[in-house]
């Protein structure tokens, strides 16, 4: 059940709660507290506590690139994908209280979602894109469909293929990617299977960053902004 970000806010606010907060594209996230909702766009205050201690969100402002807010909610990871449209080093929660805070992009809507260390986007149909998956027990590759993609992971719509169904966490395979042209190739670990329908499995594949060479890296990183601004278009 969605909840709304009144609801989150004034139990954030109530309670301290602590959010993190991930840019497309870094590594590392921030932790960050929830301020208040700005009443002219619906969108979302926050400040980014540690910010100093570890690194800048000027270069995620700069790009536009898509945020992620997550919070622990009654025992439950709510998070809202938006983007940070300025930053305001005097933002006056109250008459005395001041915060170096930034604004993310509204309407916010929470929902629950699981732990992912990258944001992930879905990969839109009529992309020109092509996939297909090897697992050590297969001899042919699988043409699969990609369904989304992080910096860490992509996920994938498949055939219920023997193989497939063998597959368990932590199976090794093979991927091969092209999207506009463009291929990324590597291997992977397998992290979930989830049967959807009679006929598709949904897998999670976790990416060996080592297994990706240069050319096959920058493509990566070339789909997944493109995905992303598709994303923020849409939106």
């Amino acid at each position: 059940m969605l909840a709304s970000v009144d609801e989150i806010l004034d139990r954030a606010i109530k309670t301290r709660l602590i959010a993190t907060l991930s840019g497309q594209g870094e590594a590392t996230p921030w932790q960050a507290r929830l301020l208040s909702t700005d009443k002219d766009s619906g969108g979302l205050w926050i400040h980014p506590i540690d910010e100093t201690a570890k690194h800048s969100l000027d270069g995620v402002i700069a790009r536009g690139a898509p945020v992620e807010v997550a919070v622990a909610d009654n025992h439950e990871r709510l998070s809202a994908r938006s983007s940070i449209v300025r930053r305001n080093r005097h933002f006056w929660l109250t008459q005395e209280l001041m915060y170096n805070a930034v604004l993310l992009r509204g309407p916010i809507e929470f929902q629950p979602a699981e732990r992912r260390a990258h944001p992930r986007f879905r990969v839109p149909d009529g992309t020109s894109t092509f996939a297909q998956i090897t697992s050590a027990d297969a001899i042919f590759a699988l043409r699969v469909r990609p369904w989304d993609v992080s910096n860490g992971g992509i996920s994938f719509l498949c055939p219920r293929d023997p193989s497939i169904l063998k597959l368990k966490a932590d199976s090794k395979l093979n991927f091969v990617l092209s999207y506009r042209g463009r291929t990324v190739a590597g291997t992977g670990n397998v992290r979930f299977t989830r049967l959807l329908t009679e006929r598709v499995v949904k897998i999670g594949v976790k990416i060996h960053s080592d297994s990706i060479d240069a050319v096959s890296g920058e493509n990566l990183h070339y789909l997944i902004d493109d995905v992303a601004r598709i994303e923020r278009a849409r939106h």
